[in-house]
């Protein structure tokens, strides 16, 4: 409930993060995901920026970066899909993942995809 409401007032997203964080203060200390869902939560609502931009801005808000960059791209990224991401974020990765899972070292992006999105039917 605070996440939201501060959501809904107004001011630029440095002031929001901020003030989820000192309404969240007694919280956070123990409870570290907390931070990062209302940095994420936050991000992910900034619908008019672009998908590198939001990512951007999620990283420069600290703590736990590169969480929080993954989350917010995963969430756009499923939200507007692949076609609103980008070749400059989806050539260098090539649809491909190298992974140090036995039998499973490289997958397609597009293959784990689609899995999600079958066990989520």
């Amino acid at each position: 409930r605070v996440i939201i409401s501060q959501r809904l007032q107004p001011g630029n997203w440095v002031s929001l993060t901020d003030r989820i964080i000192v309404n969240l203060k007694d919280y956070l200390v123990n409870l570290p995901i907390i931070k990062i869902a209302a940095i994420v939560f936050d991000k992910a609502q900034k619908i008019r920026l672009t998908f590198g931009k939001s990512i951007c801005m999620a990283v420069e808000t600290g703590f736990d970066t590169d969480c929080n960059g993954a989350t917010v791209g995963s969430i756009l990224g499923m939200r507007n899909g692949i076609e609103n991401i980008g070749e400059i974020w989806t050539k260098p990765v090539e649809d491909t993942i190298h992974t140090s899972i036995f039998g499973e070292e490289t997958v397609k992006i597009s293959e784990c995809a689609q899995k999600t999105l079958e066990h989520m039917a």
